[in-house]
């Protein structure tokens, strides 16, 4: 399902860049967690970042929004060079993170939570926190705790509370771990109506590959930090090598694992 714009850059995908990673690199103690790598997210693309457990995924959206520090290369964002900004600085510029351990206050109501401030961002009309959680269902749980949700609840929490600081481009790190289909299809609408309406484009890094394509428009494949295919999900799925080092040789789209 990839509904990207129809105009195209010279790299045949739609939009404008709006993150761009140039030669991005770092090691922890020798071993390189992420080599060299060369990425770019399109104006209202989804764009995947998928790959074997420990072969650098977490440690790149942590090199784009500042929590680590990049031994080299460098980050932009619309354009702007952002490599070394503090986390609080990128979220302000409209670069925001969810994670797989969700990140809930669970003594705050569900509308508290919708209305926190990140940073210098704060929701800027209450009735966009209503139309959002209306969306997912979460409008009828506003005076709840937020502790008191189902674990798939939060992570629609956490996903509404950043799409109401609008940003212009988020990092969605396994969103559906740990979730059941019914909440994965919540998840998944979400992320496209968001994409739709807010005009707000997506990095995102998940192992439930018949979600990834469906979801993405374009997907990176790394393999112990480095790039080893990328292209849209048709290129990616035919793709031998990548076959053999993610998927395995008894992959079939469609089918999930």
């Amino acid at each position: 399902m990839n509904s990207g714009a129809e105009s195209s850059t010279d790299s045949g995908r739609a939009g404008e860049v709006v993150l761009e990673l140039i030669k991005l690199r770092k090691s922890f103690g020798g071993v390189v967690a992420v080599g060299g790598l060369d990425a770019t997210v399109h104006q209202g693309e989804i764009t995947g970042l998928i790959g074997p457990n420990g072969s650098g995924k977490t440690t790149t959206f942590s090199l784009i929004t500042g929590t680590t520090r990049a031994d080299s290369g460098n980050v932009l964002l619309g354009g702007e060079e952002i490599t070394s900004w503090r986390t609080h600085r990128i979220a302000n510029r409209g670069l925001l993170r969810t994670f797989q351990l969700t990140r809930v206050f669970p003594q705050m109501t569900v509308f508290e939570n919708l209305t926190v401030r990140s940073g210098a961002r704060r929701v800027t009309r209450e009735s966009l926190v209503w139309e959002l959680a209306e969306i997912v269902g979460l409008h009828t749980k506003l005076d709840e705790y937020a502790g008191a949700l189902s674990f798939g609840q939060q992570k629609l929490l956490e996903l509404v509370r950043a799409s109401a600081l609008q940003p212009s481009v988020m990092l969605l790190d396994e969103p559906f771990a740990g979730v059941n289909e019914t909440m994965e299809r919540h998840l998944v609408d979400f992320i496209q109506h968001v994409r739709r309406e807010r005009k707000c484009s997506f990095f995102l890094i998940d192992h439930e590959m018949q979600l990834i394509m469906e979801l993405c428009d374009h997907i990176y494949v790394i393999a112990s930090g480095s790039l080893i295919c990328e292209g849209p999900p048709a290129v990616v799925q035919a793709d031998q090598a990548t076959r053999q080092a993610y998927f395995g040789s008894g992959f079939i789209a469609g089918a999930r694992r």
